[in-house]
């Protein structure tokens, strides 16, 4: 055997070697997956039962949020109507505010005015002469 059949024996033997290397990683990674396989099946199973209930909780809410959209719009509008209600009723109350200190400070004036001029003395006495008639008839 000559040097170039020796190294060609050499060469076919690590090949060899590699070959029967790469075999058992293979068979080793085939076991690796069947393994994986077992386990992930019932993922697979759980993950896809998951997401048909997540489906179905979905329509089930978005049904009912469909249903509460007027809901919450009647309350929006109704929440407007009280806000403008409230403005209106504001207003009015200041008015009415208004015209009773006007009002008052009418009665006020006139009622000053009333006593200097002794309107008021007057009219109390006639007041107070009628009264007494009136005792003196049902007296009598």
């Amino acid at each position: 055997m000559n040097i170039g059949q020796i190294a060609g024996l050499i060469a076919a033997i690590a090949f060899a070697v590699l070959v029967i290397a790469i075999v058992v990683v293979l068979i080793s990674i085939n076991q690796t997956i069947r393994i994986l396989k077992k386990h992930i099946e019932p993922i697979a199973s759980d993950a896809d039962q998951i997401t048909a209930t997540t489906k179905s909780l979905l329509n089930d809410l978005t049904s009912k949020v469909e249903r509460l959209d007027p809901v919450v719009q009647a309350t929006a509008d109704l929440g407007s109507t009280v806000s403008h209600f409230t403005d209106k009723i504001n207003k009015k109350k200041t008015e009415v505010v208004g015209k009773k200190a006007k009002a008052w400070k009418m009665v006020n004036n006139l009622t000053d005015s009333a006593l200097k001029s002794g309107v008021i003395f007057s009219a109390g006495e006639a007041v107070f002469n009628r009264f007494k008639k009136s005792r003196a008839k049902k007296k009598g």
